[in-house]
C-alpha cells in the first residue's frame, strides 16, 4: 500500500482546524449549548494516550465561580478569562494508574503495579499524555466553529489548590466561545519553515 493523496478531509476543514485559526482573547457574549461541548468530549476521548491511560481532566469554571479563578491569571489573561463564554481548567491525574486495569486490559494489573511506587515516571506519563489530549480539545472546539484560547501564564500550584482533587495538577487553562467580529485575535504569526523543524535520522 502506498500514500499519495495529501489528506483524506477538505481544505474547508483543514483552515478550520489549522491554517486559519488563531489564538483567540475576544468573544461575542453568546452562551455555548452544554451539548456542543459534550460532543467534543466524546469526539477528542478517541484520541491515542500511552497505554489508552487518558490522565486529562477538564473542569468547566462557570460565570459564578470566576472569581475564583481570575486572581490566579496572570497579566492581560485576567481580563480575558473573566469575559470569556468558557473557560477551562485542563489537569493532568497523576492517579491515573489505578485505571489501567480497566482501559488497558491487555496489560492485566501489570502496567498500574509498575506505576503505583513510581510517582515520578506516573507523573511524567501524566503530563505527556495529557498535554497531548489537551490538543485534540483545542481542536474539537475548533472543529464545532468556537474560538479557543490556550494560556500557560497562570499560578499552576494556586489553580491545582483551589479546584483540583488529590493527585490531580493543573496544566493549562483554555477559554473559549464565539469570535468577537473585530479585535478577536492577533495577526498569525510566521510559522518556522519545514527544515527547520524536521530531519531524517544521521
Amino acid at each position: 500500500m502506498s500514500i499519495t493523496a495529501p489528506f483524506i478531509i477538505n481544505d474547508e476543514a483543514l483552515n478550520v482546524l489549522f491554517r486559519d485559526a488563531h489564538t483567540t482573547s475576544a468573544f461575542e457574549d453568546t452562551s455555548i449549548d452544554p451539548e456542543v461541548i459534550k460532543s467534543v468530549r466524546d469526539l477528542i476521548k478517541w484520541g491515542p494516550t500511552s497505554m489508552n491511560s487518558q490522565p486529562l481532566r477538564i473542569i468547566e469554571v462557570p460565570k459564578d465561580k470566576r472569581s475564583r479563578l481570575v486572581p490566579h491569571m496572570m497579566g492581560s489573561n485576567q481580563a480575558k478569562t473573566e469575559k470569556a463564554p468558557l473557560a477551562f481548567i485542563m489537569a493532568a491525574d497523576t492517579n491515573f494508574h489505578n485505571n489501567l486495569p480497566q482501559q488497558f486490559p491487555a496489560g492485566g494489573n501489570g502496567p498500574r503495579d509498575m506505576y503505583e511506587n513510581n510517582e515520578e515516571a506516573r507523573t511524567a506519563v501524566a503530563l505527556q499524555s495529557a498535554n497531548l489530549q489537551a490538543a485534540y480539545f483545542i481542536l474539537g472546539l475548533r472543529a464545532v466553529g468556537l474560538g479557543v484560547g490556550p494560556m500557560g501564564g497562570f499560578d499552576a500550584d494556586a489553580v491545582t489548590k483551589e479546584f483540583l482533587r488529590d493527585g490531580e495538577q493543573a496544566i493549562m487553562v483554555i477559554i473559549a466561545g464565539v469570535p468577537a467580529d473585530t479585535d478577536s485575535h492577533h495577526a498569525q504569526g510566521p510559522r518556522m519553515g519545514d527544515a527547520d523543524v524536521f530531519r531524517v535520522a544521521d
